[in-house]
């Protein structure tokens, strides 16, 4: 699986509560559609999918964004 830290940029941050991984319930964790982010702090995430990513293994993400990853269904 691929891990990104995902940090919020511009006054966006991540919100958790009593279950804090986001992920499909469809595709679990072994499809390879599967992803999932884990709040790791206010302006930090951790990302996960097993699709391949080039580039740096830390990404910026503005409050648009941020809001994208808050509407997932668990």
């Amino acid at each position: 699986m691929a891990w990104r830290v995902i940090q919020a940029n511009g006054g966006a941050f991540f919100v958790t509560n009593d279950s804090p991984v986001c992920f499909h319930e469809y595709y679990g964790f072994v499809k390879p559609e599967s992803e999932f982010i884990f709040p790791l702090a206010a302006r930090m995430t951790l990302f996960g999918c097993w699709q391949r990513h080039v580039g740096a293994p830390k990404i910026w993400l503005d409050k648009r964004v941020v809001r994208k990853f808050h509407g997932r269904p668990k």
